[in-house]
C-alpha cells in the first residue's frame, strides 16, 4: 500500500492537502526498501547462500513491528539453519534486533519449505539503516514460473512477550499467532533465477602460422647452428 496520499500545486512546490486515510486501504508509512536477492549460484539443484538487503529510511519505534518473513519462490527450499545476519559484517550492535527465544531455532523459524521468518525483540526499535540478511537456499531444478521473493512486516503478537519454553494453552498460542498474522506491510521483488552454466562454443586447437614458420626445417637448421656455434669455437 502507499505511504501516504499527497495533493501538490501544479509545479508540485506546495503541498495543497494530504492524508493518512483511504476508505478500504490500509496506508503504512515504515519506509521499507528492498531489493532483489543476491544468489552465490545461480545453477539448478544446488544449496547456495542468498543475501536479501533491507533499508529502512526511517527509525521503527519499539513494539511497532514483531516479526519479519521472506518468502521464496513455491519451489525453492530455504535451509532454516544458515540464516545469518551479516549487517555491518555481522556486528550485533549493526544487526535487527532480534529475539532469541521464540523461534524454533531461536531468533527465527520456517513455517513452509521456502519461507523464513525472524522473530523481533520488541523491547528495542529497528534503527534507521541497511541490513543484510543471508540464507541457504536450494535451488529448484527448473525456474520458477513465479520467481519473486517478498518480504513482509508482521504486527507484535502474543509470541512476543511469552518464551518459547512456556507450557500449556500460552504455549498453543504463541505457535499459531506470527503464522496467522496479517501482514502489516508487504514488498515484492524479482528473483535472481535458475540456469545451466554458460560454456560456449567449443573452439578445436590449430597450428598458428607463426608456430609453422618456427617449425619449417629451415627453421630448425638456423636454431641448430645457433646451438652449435659456441661448440665449434670452444
Amino acid at each position: 500500500m502507499p505511504w501516504q496520499l499527497l495533493k501538490t500545486s501544479p509545479a508540485a512546490v506546495q503541498v495543497l492537502d494530504a492524508t493518512m486515510t483511504l476508505d478500504g486501504y490500509t496506508l503504512t508509512d515504515y519506509q521499507l526498501l528492498a531489493q532483489s536477492p543476491l544468489a552465490s549460484s545461480t545453477r539448478a539443484s544446488v544449496v547456495n547462500y542468498v543475501r536479501v538487503p533491507l533499508a529502512f529510511m526511517k527509525q521503527l519505534d519499539a513494539g511497532v513491528v514483531g516479526h519479519i518473513t521472506f518468502l521464496a519462490p513455491a519451489s525453492s527450499k530455504v535451509l532454516c539453519q544458515q540464516f545469518e545476519d551479516l549487517s555491518g559484517g555481522g556486528s550485533l550492535t549493526q544487526s535487527l534486533p532480534l529475539s532469541t527465544t521464540i523461534g524454533v531455532y531461536g531468533s527465527h523459524s520456517c513455517q513452509l519449505q521456502n519461507s523464513l521468518t525472524m522473530h523481533l525483540d520488541v523491547t528495542r526499535p529497528i534503527r534507521a539503516g541497511s541490513y543484510v540478511l543471508q540464507l541457504g537456499v536450494l535451488n529448484p531444478g527448473i525456474r520458477a514460473a513465479k520467481d519473486y521473493w517478498t518480504i513482509e512486516l508482521l504486527p507484535v503478537v502474543a509470541a512476543n512477550m511469552t518464551s518459547a519454553n512456556s507450557t500449556g494453552a500460552n504455549s498453543s498460542q504463541v505457535a499459531n499467532d506470527w503464522r496467522t498474522a496479517t501482514a502489516l506491510a508487504r514488498v515484492q521483488v524479482n528473483g535472481f533465477g535458475v540456469s545451466a552454466p554458460f560454456t560456449g562454443p567449443v573452439i578445436s586447437p590449430f597450428i598458428s602460422s607463426t608456430v609453422r614458420q618456427v617449425l619449417s626445417p629451415a627453421s630448425l637448421l638456423f636454431t641448430a647452428s645457433l646451438l652449435l656455434t659456441p661448440l665449434i669455437y670452444s
